[in-house]
């Protein structure tokens, strides 16, 4: 893993292949464990880089200037230009979907493809707004995450019939939720405020015509979509977008349904003439 200094604080990342650049971006409260599988098949045709996120992994502190999604945005693009990589493709899961939206809007010439992965860009639904903010306050109030969040997150992180099947995973993120530093939770509880106090930015996406995007979510992803006729709405605003839905799949489809989720992802950058 390397490491480089943006906006004073350091960044960690991955960096495995060769080839045309994509960038990836794991979901909140996990890190690139979450996307081994895909790394693993794609690093033989492409360079994969992987960061951190703040306060995530073996990355720093949330940087003062990182306020919005818009900012961490900026921040991943100032990882780019450290490695001087000009122009790359953008595979981003959860809350790095949302920061890599925001990077297609404001280096647009610069993105080959996106691939959006378990979120909804647009406004957080008022359902997920209060329960996260609740969160919050709750976390700020005990100076760690609260034992109901844990619980919670432990029973909708995957598709149910995976719950049970795959207990190594539940395992895996919740003991990293109880392990959350103190010196850490301000960083986590900012970047929880920045998902679900996000901005609506689908008019500006739709407008960049020549950036191909997938969509690829979950049928059973219940902590970042909520009603899933959402997803419909995104993707029609989004004319230059696919959509694919992942049988028996929730927020962690990556590692739920691996093999499918890379076959989509590959076939989408053949199509979309990704080199």
């Amino acid at each position: 893993m390397f490491h480089k200094e943006i906006n004073g604080s350091q960044i960690h990342y991955l960096d495995v292949g060769q080839g045309p650049v994509l960038l990836f971006g794991h979901a909140f409260l996990w890190d690139s464990l979450m996307l081994a599988p895909q790394l693993e098949k794609l690093s033989a045709e492409y360079r994969c880089i992987v960061p951190d996120l703040w306060a995530h992994g073996k990355s720093g502190h949330l940087p003062q200037t990182t306020n919005t999604l818009t900012d961490m945005a900026r921040d991943m693009l100032g990882l780019m230009d450290a490695l001087n990589i000009d122009k790359f493709g953008i595979i981003g899961v959860s809350i790095s979907a949302m920061w890599a939206a925001e990077l297609a809007v404001l280096v647009p010439k610069r993105i080959k493809t996106l691939i959006l992965m378990g979120a909804v860009i647009g406004i957080s639904s008022e359902q997920l707004h209060m329960f996260y903010s609740n969160m919050v306050d709750m976390a700020l109030s005990e100076g760690k995450v609260p034992s109901e969040l844990v619980d919670v997150m432990g029973d909708v992180l995957l598709a149910k019939k995976n719950a049970s099947s795959m207990p190594k995973l539940i395992n895996y993120y919740t003991e990293n939720l109880q392990k959350i530093e103190n010196e850490m939770l301000a960083d986590i509880l900012q970047m929880c405020r920045m998902q679900y106090e996000r901005r609506d930015i689908l008019d500006e996406l739709s407008k960049l015509t020549s950036v191909p995007i997938l969509i690829v979510v979950g049928n059973q992803d219940l902590t970042s979509l909520g009603d899933p006729s959402r997803i419909d709405a995104m993707q029609a605003a989004l004319p230059q977008s696919c959509l694919e839905r992942i049988e028996n799949a929730g927020q962690v489809l990556t590692l739920e349904q691996p093999e499918i989720v890379t076959e989509i992802i590959e076939s989408f950058l053949v199509k979309s003439n990704f080199s």
